[in-house]
């Protein structure tokens, strides 16, 4: 929407009734960028500190995954037993199929499960070094890409894109990419600690490796 050679955005729900300065939100949302930022002074600490939770995260996947390889290996062997019993005329057919079918779902649940251990996480030095490089200058980077690029950008950092609370005039968002969070968090507490600011009792750990949280990739 244009008016007076302005830009606009309008709100096309039923109802709604909002138009905005299309600079005053690009405004808004370069700053909702900005929290997620690296001051470029702190990012050797950032990196080296995002490198110990790749490490860990990497010896809990190669834990995990021998796990997985020998239950993969065990199910196998039971499958096998149960079709030499089925082949030898041990047990009846209806037996079998019953069982035969829940070790072969569990093997298939298994397979998914390596699977998703696969991801880039062989290649993790990399993937850090271009996260923590594209964090250095997020807003800026929006500002002077296209739109098709914009909306690729916005998909990495915010997952589930973001909204705008006309009460607060402010964007807001359900998730953050977990690399962006976690590296800005770690970011913000390393400056709080640089500034001598920090609570000795709130500091970063790689304890939030531990909570359960999927790290997810960035690049």
């Amino acid at each position: 929407m244009k008016k007076k050679g302005i830009h606009y955005y309008k709100c096309n729900t039923k109802g709604c009734c909002l138009n905005r300065n299309a600079g005053k939100m690009h405004e808004l949302y370069q700053g909702l960028l900005k929290e997620y930022q690296i001051d470029p002074i702190l990012l050797p600490q950032v990196q080296e500190m995002m490198g110990q939770v790749f490490k860990k995260l990497s010896q809990d996947h190669e834990q995990e995954e021998k796990r997985l390889r020998l239950q993969q290996t065990e199910l196998k062997k039971k499958l096998d037993t149960l079709e030499r019993r089925y082949a030898y005329g041990e047990i009846e057919r209806d037996i079998f199929s019953k069982f035969s079918g829940e070790l072969k779902t569990e093997m298939r649940e298994t397979e998914v499960n390596l699977e998703k251990l696969s991801g880039p996480l062989s290649n993790h030095q990399t993937l850090l070094e271009n996260g923590l490089k594209m964090m250095l200058s997020l807003s800026s980077t929006w500002v002077k890409v296209d739109a098709k690029k914009r909306r690729r950008l916005q998909a990495l950092v915010f997952p589930e894109g973001v909204a705008y609370d006309r009460e607060k005039e402010a964007y807001r968002t359900t998730r953050v990419n977990t690399f962006f969070g976690l590296a800005s968090e770690i970011s913000q507490k390393t400056e709080q600690k640089e500034k001598g600011k920090s609570d000795p009792e709130n500091h970063f750990s790689l304890s939030v490796v531990r909570r359960g949280h999927k790290l997810s990739y960035c690049c």
